[in-house]
């Protein structure tokens, strides 16, 4: 969002839907989330959610809608733990979805991410879905641009790829709209 801001950018594609006197931001598409990790961590998923303070957490940057998911879902263990027994859970964001993808492969932790993203992953086996409880929210990307921007460019190209994402592709047959 600085980008657009800074009049860096024309048109950005986030997972937060920030609010800006001067900026525009209107939802593309969501996608339902999956916990995943590396099949060779072997992780014990009848743990819970405590398990998730055994391995390093993967995430999308602070303050985006999956990072203030996992601050809330981690509150209530430190009260269900007690302060003494509890252990901070190492979280890890970065904002490539490139290395989002590639880092829980590698078995660098455990990734909270939209299905479509893993989905060829998990069928090739280098990623394992982690059945966890309570079901993590539908992620919602939003584009944005500049109110101050008076071409139509930016709106037409994110309407466009609204339809783009709507068009009933078999890639695309997870998406809510």
């Amino acid at each position: 969002m600085a980008k657009l801001h800074q009049h860096e950018l024309d048109l950005a594609l986030i997972v937060a839907e920030q609010h800006s006197s001067e900026i525009v931001v209107e939802p593309l598409c969501a996608y339902a989330q999956c916990w995943v990790a590396a099949p060779s961590l072997s992780l014990d998923v009848s743990r819970g959610l405590a398990l998730l303070q055994q391995q390093p957490l993967l995430s999308f940057p602070r303050n985006t809608r999956p990072w203030l998911y996992l601050q809330e879902l981690l509150a209530p263990l430190k009260t269900q733990q007690g302060a003494l027994s509890y252990r901070e859970p190492m979280l890890y964001t970065c904002s490539s979805v490139a290395n989002l993808l590639a880092l829980p492969q590698q078995g660098c932790g455990v990734a909270l991410l939209p299905e479509p993203l893993v989905r060829e992953a998990l069928q090739k086996g280098s990623l394992v879905r982690l059945s966890l409880s309570p079901e993590p929210p539908v992620l919602e990307f939003c584009c944005g641009w500049r109110l101050d921007d008076s071409r139509m460019l930016p709106g037409l190209l994110a309407e466009s790829g609204r339809a783009l994402m709507a068009g009933g592709n078999s890639e695309n047959r997870n998406i809510k709209y």
